[in-house]
Parts: C-alpha cells; structure tokens; sequence
C-alpha cells in the first residue's frame, strides 16, 4: 500500500512534496461593524462588552483598564462613553465606601 501523508485529505494543507498551494499561516481577520453601534467594529464591541462584565461585577479599575484598549475612534462612541462614565462612577462609589470604613 502506498504511503500516503495524513494531511493528504484536508483541504488547504499541502501533502509532503506536493506542489499544491498552502494556506496562509496567519488567518485574514475582517473588520465586520457591529450591527446598532454604527461606527463600532466587532473588535472594539467586544472590549466594550468586557467593560460593561466588569462593571457588573465589582471591577470598575478592571472595567477602565479594557476601555484604555479602544481606539480613539471607538472611545468617542455614545455606548462607549456611557460605559466609561458607569465605570467612572462604580470607581468613584467604591473609593467613597472604602473611606467611609
């Protein structure tokens, strides 16, 4: 029986020694807009959303952190600066509690 490569017969990877072409090692990433957040890419969405998860739970510092991540583009956005400002806020709250003890 001949030998064959276990790659043989999966598309885009190459067998040993043959001349077909292979896939790029890096994947092309696509900017995709998110849809309702004109303006917003799915990159910057995602940074947002993780902001808005640490709000919810406690980590306001954490929150401020993922935002200093977006572009200036997507930090001007209305849904970004309504979470920055809730961070701000949740930040400035827990600083107050913590001198009130």
């Amino acid at each position: 029986m001949p030998s064959r490569s276990i790659h043989g017969d999966i598309p885009g990877i190459a067998a040993k020694g043959s001349t077909e072409k292979r896939l790029s090692p890096r994947p092309t990433i696509h900017r995709v807009e998110v849809p309702g957040h004109r303006g917003l890419v799915f990159e910057d969405a995602i940074q947002i959303m993780s902001a808005e998860y640490w709000i919810e739970h406690g980590q306001p510092d954490e929150a401020l952190r993922e935002l200093e991540k977006l572009s200036s583009k997507a930090m001007n956005h209305p849904w970004a600066l309504r979470v920055h400002l809730a961070a701000m806020d949740a930040a400035r709250e827990m600083n107050s509690q913590a001198h009130a003890e």
